[in-house]
């Protein structure tokens, strides 16, 4: 009994370090899911911003040769 009590033990404390693994990585990877998402909104930001300049560019050319 108390041999298989033992190899209980080990197995749910094998499991418990197993499962705070994968918990360590699954919040390692939010963050980086959140980074990611912050990176994309600053560059769709960049993006609009550099639209509005070259349409702006754009129809101030041609008012000039207009």
């Amino acid at each position: 009994y108390t041999y298989k009590t033992y190899l209980y033990q080990q197995q749910m404390e094998e499991i418990n370090a197993q499962t705070s693994i994968i918990q360590a990585q699954d919040k390692k990877l939010e963050l980086r899911l959140k980074q990611l998402d912050t990176e994309q909104s600053a560059i769709s930001t960049e993006m609009e911003s550099i639209s509005s300049v070259i349409d702006k560019n754009v129809d101030d050319s041609f008012k000039v040769f207009a």
